[in-house]
């Protein structure tokens, strides 16, 4: 089965975007901002193992990526569901969105998979 163009899209930009993850984890800027926006006192295990996880460049905790057209998105540009844990991209607005606009809606909806 061929890998669609915005599939392509996505493969292509997923090692930018866990570098970035890596660097967040390393840094200590990714305990930071989920203390900051999930208003957390301290730092929970789970998320301490996420962190440890991604500094060491293992990402199998990141959940499934999954394209969908923008009808069965409601037009969004991406979503988390917590019923089925994956994040959904718009297939649609991949297409010409910037590499900085993918990495910010992947980074918004992991939130949503961290909250």
């Amino acid at each position: 089965m061929a890998v669609s163009y915005e599939q392509q899209l996505l493969e292509t930009l997923l090692p930018q975007w866990q570098s970035l993850l890596q660097d967040w984890s390393s840094s200590g800027r990714l305990t930071s901002a989920a203390q900051e926006a999930l208003l957390l006192n301290g730092e929970p295990q789970a998320l301490t193992d996420l962190v440890s996880q991604w500094s060491s460049g293992d990402f199998s905790s990141i959940p499934p990526i999954v394209l969908l057209s923008s009808s069965d998105i409601s037009g969004a540009n991406g979503a988390f569901s917590a019923e089925t844990g994956a994040i959904y991209i718009n297939s649609d607005w991949i297409r010409n969105a910037s590499p900085n606009a993918l990495v910010s809606a992947l980074t918004e909806e992991l939130g949503h998979y961290l909250d």
